[in-house]
């Protein structure tokens, strides 16, 4: 359930005294490549990881039992629209009922929807930064 859903606008401003009381259970955060480096053309994680840490380093932040548990999650935005939605999707399944989805692979519904319906000579192995945290097992 997203807990903003009744907050007018597309992208409204969050009080944090207000996300402090509503103390949701998971955050996603959806940034823009010019708020951290992320896609196809990037090489690393490191900027997802900063916002990740940023956003769970905000004042008051360490009172949100999302933030506690370490339920901070990043998604860039390359795949959380069009065709390769399923892929944002495929990863917010793995770690939001990580038990229910024990053998499901995001970066490997990722790779073979680039090189089996893309037609594309790209490695998910070797390049790329999507989301973060990456999912347990997910291995690089």
């Amino acid at each position: 359930m997203n807990i903003a859903a009744d907050i007018p606008g597309k992208n409204p401003p969050i009080d944090a005294e207000w996300l402090m009381t509503e103390d949701p259970d998971i955050m996603v955060k959806f940034p823009f490549r010019k708020i951290a480096d992320h896609g196809y053309n990037v090489d690393n994680s490191s900027g997802l990881v900063r916002l990740r840490d940023d956003v769970m380093a905000r004042p008051g932040s360490g009172d949100i039992t999302t933030v506690k548990e370490g339920r901070v999650y990043v998604v860039g935005q390359e795949i959380v629209s069009g065709p390769k939605a399923l892929v944002a999707v495929a990863y917010m399944a793995k770690w939001f009922h990580p038990n229910l989805f024990m053998d499901l692979d995001p970066r490997a519904i990722h790779q073979e929807y680039l090189t089996r319906f893309q037609g594309l000579d790209y490695d998910l192995s070797r390049q790329g930064a999507f989301v973060c945290p990456l999912p347990e097992g997910d291995g690089r």
